[in-house]
Parts: C-alpha cells; structure tokens; sequence
C-alpha cells in the first residue's frame, strides 16, 4: 500500500485519533501513582468467589480464581481509564445507572420505625377503598366470535331471546354459539381477574347485570367479541374489618413512609440546585 493511500485509511485515523486523546488527557489531567493503583482485596476476592459459587454451584479452583481475578483487574482498568477520558459524561444509560444507585441507597437508609396501632388504624381509615375486596362471580357464558359472523351481536340478541321464551335449551344454545378462548364455565372469578381476562368494558357490563337472577342475560361486550351471561353465584364487593387486611396496610404504610422520605430528600437537594428550563422565564 502507498503511504499516501495509508493515511486516507479509517483504522489509521481512529488509531491517530486515541494517540492524541491519550497524549491530552495525559498533559491536562496529570495522575500521581495512586491513580493507578488497583487494588484487590480480601473482600473484593471472596465476592468473586460468592459470584461463581452462586452461578455454577461449585467453589472455583484456583486456576479459575486467577481467570476471575484476572478479568476483575482487566474491568476495573478499563473503567478508570474510561472515567479518565470522560466517556461516562453525558451518557444517558450512565447516568440512568447512577439514579438507579443513589435511590437504592436512599432507600436502605431510610428505614422508618415500626408504626403503632393507632397510626395504622388512620391509614387504613383513610385508604380505605383500596383495601375494598372485589366482587366474585360464578358464570355459564355463550361466546360469539365477529371473526366468524357478519353480525355477532344480532346473533347473541336473536338467541338469548330463544332462551327466554324459552324455545331453546342451554345445550342447542351452546352448539349454535362458538368456542369461548377464555372458556364457557367461570367459576368464583374477581373482578380484577376478569378485567385482565375479558377486558374493562366486559366486567362494566356484567356488574350492572342483575345479580339476583339466574336466567340468561346480555349481551354484553369483551375485547374478544359479544357473551350472553347466566350468572350461577355473585358475592357483592365489600369492605374489610381492620384486622383482616392488618399486615398488609403495615406494608403499604411503611412502603408510603419510605417514598415520602425520598421525596423529601430529594427536595432538600433540589433547593441546593438553580434550575434553568429553556422557554420558562425565571430560573427555580
């Protein structure tokens, strides 16, 4: 190859590029020996051991140390010399990184006492509808597919109106519905559960049914098409006793006192900060 054709290479310019990056950082950033040292300790080896025992069940031997050492000493050079040249500034996965650590440590040091009765209690008094125990109903349903029919909900009108004067059975009503994909038995379902199963509009629909009836009834709407409903058993939604939900209103007590406190941490670091926002007209 020509030496004029050389320098036109992109391997020559990259290589060209890191000589002068490595000479810059070297004058601009002088490093005293301590910069360089790497030093792995008692604690740092018995980690890697834990690491390897965890993964393949089994200690290393020490040919296999040496290797995990090895690649310990070759990332933690790799990462100084990354910082040195500042390749983490500005890099968003970095910096999300970074976030992640600090609110993991925010969180192990904000550990809040063990709340007494009485303060559950008012928590509990206050989110009370969250602890709200949903409505279970207990179903026969008719399935009828609009990916199969011209007209799915003229077809469920026309035949729950059969099965109410009474000129089909349940049997010949399931032969001329189709095959339901979550099933044509329901039994002691939530309503939480369905609402994944069949939908929000689904469970809407068969909330405002007539619980206390247990003739066909519909048709109503999922994500997958149109049911009739003959509802066999329905235990109304209610609220719980104090008692019955107690460890878990302690969880979300404590879960809730812990998010405050970060919040508040965070406050107090942001009142430490000038904020400047492009287009808002005073700094904050």
């Amino acid at each position: 190859m020509k030496p004029s054709s050389l320098w036109r290479e992109p391997l020559v310019h990259f290589l060209l590029l890191g000589a002068v990056l490595f000479v810059a950082y070297g004058v601009l950033a002088p490093e005293s020996d301590e910069d360089r040292l790497i030093d792995v300790t008692e604690a740092d080896i018995e980690l890697l051991v834990e690491r390897y025992k965890k993964q393949l069940g089994v200690e290393p031997t020490q040919k296999e140390l040496g290797h995990l050492i090895d690649n310990h000493i070759r990332n933690e050079i790799l990462y100084l010399e990354a910082r040195r040249m500042q390749l983490d500034d500005k890099d968003t996965i970095v910096k999300r990184r970074l976030v992640q650590k600090l609110e993991f440590l925010i969180q192990d040091m904000v550990v809040p006492e063990a709340p007494g009765d009485e303060v559950l209690q008012d928590y509990f008094d206050k989110h009370v509808e969250d602890y709200r125990v949903s409505a279970i109903a207990s179903f026969d349903q008719l399935y009828f597919s609009p990916d199969k029919r011209s007209d799915a909900l003229a077809d469920a009108t026309a035949l729950i109106e059969q099965l109410q004067a009474g000129e089909i059975d349940h049997e010949k009503a399931r032969q001329a519905s189709d095959r339901s994909p979550v099933g044509s038995v329901m039994q002691g379902q939530n309503m939480l559960r369905l609402n994944r199963q069949l939908g929000r509009v689904f469970v809407e629909q068969l909330q405002q049914l007539d619980s206390a009836s247990r003739d066909w009834q519909g048709p109503i709407e999922s994500g997958y098409g149109i049911h009739l409903v003959k509802l066999n058993d329905w235990v109304e939604s209610s609220l719980p006793v104090f008692e019955d939900v107690k460890p878990q209103v302690e969880r979300d007590w404590l879960r809730q006192a812990r998010e405050d406190a970060n919040e508040d941490y965070y406050q107090t670091l942001k009142a430490q900060y000038q904020v400047s926002v492009a287009g808002d007209g005073d700094a904050s």
